[in-house]
């Protein structure tokens, strides 16, 4: 066979001829030690076709299992322990192994996955946390990411409506409101409080919304004097403030001043 330096670098036409000589002759592979360029003359000159799905992590990769996601997706059963085998199977499962897995069974609680036979690891969620009952639904697709020893749940676990801190009551799903009034504050010490809470000062609208449902919920002095909202008034260092004579009522007051009043703070859900 004549080397490649002997033929002047002959380019793609004369290395198709040979992998189809080679391929008669009972050989089904042609080595090549150097890169190969595709050079013709239009797109359907330069193409690759006829690449069988790979076996092993050495081998290229087509269209087809790119698309299907094959060779990173899976289908696991049981609540506490998953295995999966995958094709080709990947040589190291390290730092950044990402997969896709449908999983058949609702887990019962903490869960470990395998892969291709080695170690189980554990997978947890996001934070760090073990997985509690019910994160992964039944027939839920989820995203996870190795982190060298244990598998992150990037994806897929339902939303969860965060508890009300100690002294706050849930209005709707989407926040809570302090039930009791604070004493009067400048607004920029109001802000500051409310946000060490990990909180924030209410709406005009979410302090009118539980306004208006402060008996059921249990909610004191919403009416009476005017409280700090975080809404401005349309103007520079104009700040709302509510509740003086009703759940409607609302006024305008300077935010930079050093005017108290009293307040109260909402915390997201």
């Amino acid at each position: 066979m004549l080397l490649l330096e002997e033929m002047n670098l002959l380019r793609l036409p004369l290395l198709l001829a040979l992998a189809t000589l080679v391929a008669g002759s009972s050989m089904a592979q042609v080595g090549v030690d150097r890169p190969v360029e595709l050079v013709g003359g239009t797109a359907a000159d330069r193409q690759v076709k006829g690449l069988a799905d790979p076996a092993s992590g050495s081998e290229a990769l087509n269209a087809r299992s790119f698309q299907q996601g094959t060779y990173a997706s899976a289908t696991v059963s049981g609540n506490s322990a998953w295995a999966v085998t995958l094709t080709p199977a990947p040589d190291v499962v390290g730092t950044g192994f990402h997969l896709v897995l449908k999983s058949l069974d609702a887990n019962g609680g903490p869960v470990t996955l395998s892969v291709n036979g080695g170690a189980a690891m554990p997978v947890l969620r996001d934070g760090g946390d073990p997985l509690e009952a019910g994160d992964v639904p039944a027939g839920a697709m989820v995203a996870l990411t190795c982190t060298g020893n244990a598998f992150l749940l990037t994806s897929g676990r339902p939303l969860e409506k965060r508890t009300c801190p100690p002294g706050f009551v849930a209005v709707t799903e989407g926040y809570c409101i302090e039930q009791v009034q604070r004493d009067t504050v400048d607004f920029p010490e109001a802000a500051v409080t409310c946000g060490d809470l990990n909180a924030r000062l209410c709406t005009w609208g979410e302090w009118y919304v539980a306004c208006t449902q402060a008996t059921a919920l249990g909610i004191t002095d919403m009416v009476g004097d005017w409280e700090w909202s975080n809404n401005a008034a349309n103007g520079d260092g104009l700040v709302r403030v509510v509740g003086q004579y009703s759940c409607s009522a609302a006024a305008t007051s300077q935010g930079w001043d050093l005017l108290p009043r009293n307040f109260r703070c909402c915390f997201r859900r």
